[in-house]
C-alpha cells in the first residue's frame, strides 16, 4: 500500500510513518517545508512538497496512492478552520480525483458537536463531517493527551500550567497510537470507524509532570499561571501557541476526558504503554529532549 502522511513530520505524524513503514507499507510525507524536512529525517522517507490549503498543490502531491494520513493542527480560530478544515476538504477533493481507497485522521476524545464553542474541536468536528460525506472510507482516531506534550510545559528551566487544571487525563503514548493506526491499515475488514484512544493511567497534568520531572531527575517547581497571562505571553513574543496551550487548557479543564472505549478495545486492544514505563523510556531516549 503506497501511503502518503500529511503532517508527518512532527511528535505525532513521524511515529504513525515511521510504524507504517516498519510494517510493510510504502510511505512517503507531504511537507509544506522540503527543506526543513529533508534536514530532519534525511533519507528515510520519500519526502513531496505541499500546501494543504492551495488545493493544486495537493491535488498533484497526491496522485498515485492508495491511502492519506491527516494530521493538522492550528493555534487560533482562523488558523484551525483554514488550515485542519479548510485543508482536509482540499485534501478529499485532491483524494477523490486521484482514486484514494482510504483517508484517516487525527481527531481528538472530546470532539463532538456540543464542544464545537473551542475553535480547534469546531475545525476538527468539521473535518470529521468532511471526512465521513466523502465516501471515501475513513478511519477517525480520537485520541487524549499525549505523554509526549509533557516537555512543553517545561521552558527555561521552569515548569508552567496554565489555570487550575484538576481534570484527570489518560495519556496517551504516541507510539501505541501509531502501531494501533498500522492495525487499523492492515486489516481491511476495519473501515469507516471512528476510534477513542484513552492511555491506562488517568492523571491531572500536574501530577503527570511531577513523575515525569521525578524520572528525569528534574529538580523543578511546577506553577500555575492564570489565563490572562497567556494573551500577555503572546502579544509579547508574537507566539501564538502560548495563547492555545492556554485555551487548551481552559477547554480540558470545563470538559475532561470523554467517550467510550469500548469499541476501540474489541477492535483494536487498548493501549499498553504505562505512564511510569514511558517515563523511564524517556529517561534513556528522550523524545522531546531539546525542551529541557
Amino acid at each position: 500500500m503506497n501511503i502518503a502522511i500529511i503532517g508527518g513530520t512532527g511528535k505525532l505524524g513521524l511515529p504513525v510513518a515511521s510504524q507504517l513503514q516498519t510494517d510493510g507499507m510504502n510511505v512517503s510525507i507531504i511537507t509544506h517545508n522540503l527543506d526543513a524536512a529533508r534536514e530532519k529525517l534525511g533519507k528515510k522517507f520519500k519526502l513531496i512538497e505541499a500546501d494543504v490549503t492551495d488545493a493544486k498543490s495537493i491535488e498533484e502531491a497526491l496522485q498515485g496512492f492508495d491511502a492519506v494520513h491527516i494530521n493538522l493542527s492550528g493555534f487560533n480560530r482562523q488558523q484551525c478552520l483554514h488550515t485542519i478544515f479548510n485543508g482536509t476538504v482540499n485534501i478529499l477533493k485532491a483524494c477523490k480525483k486521484a482514486g484514494v481507497s482510504l483517508v484517516s485522521f487525527i481527531s481528538g476524545c472530546t470532539v463532538n458537536q456540543a464542544n464545537t464553542h473551542f475553535y480547534d474541536i469546531e475545525a476538527k468536528y468539521k473535518a470529521e463531517q468532511a471526512i465521513i460525506e466523502s465516501g471515501i472510507p475513513y478511519l477517525i482516531f480520537c485520541p487524549s493527551w499525549f505523554m509526549e506534550t509533557l516537555p512543553q510545559f517545561i521552558q527555561e528551566k521552569r515548569v508552567s500550567i496554565f489555570g487550575a487544571a484538576t481534570q484527570p487525563i489518560h495519556w496517551l503514548a504516541a507510539q501505541d497510537y501509531a502501531q494501533m493506526l498500522s492495525q487499523a491499515y492492515r486489516n481491511k475488514t476495519i473501515r469507516n470507524q471512528r476510534f477513542i484512544l484513552h492511555g491506562q493511567d488517568p492523571l491531572t497534568i500536574g501530577e503527570a509532570l511531577s513523575s515525569y520531572l521525578a524520572a528525569k531527575q528534574l529538580h523543578l517547581e511546577v506553577s500555575h499561571a492564570p489565563y490572562w497571562l497567556a494573551t500577555v505571553l503572546s502579544w509579547l513574543t508574537k507566539d501564538k501557541s502560548i495563547k492555545y496551550a492556554a485555551d487548551l487548557c481552559r477547554y480540558y479543564e470545563q470538559v475532561g476526558d470523554q467517550g467510550s472505549t469500548a469499541h476501540t478495545e474489541a477492535m483494536l486492544g487498548l493501549p499498553k504503554t504505562r505512564f511510569s514505563d514511558w517515563c523511564l523510556k524517556e529517561v534513556i531516549n528522550p523524545a522531546w529532549a531539546e525542551a529541557v
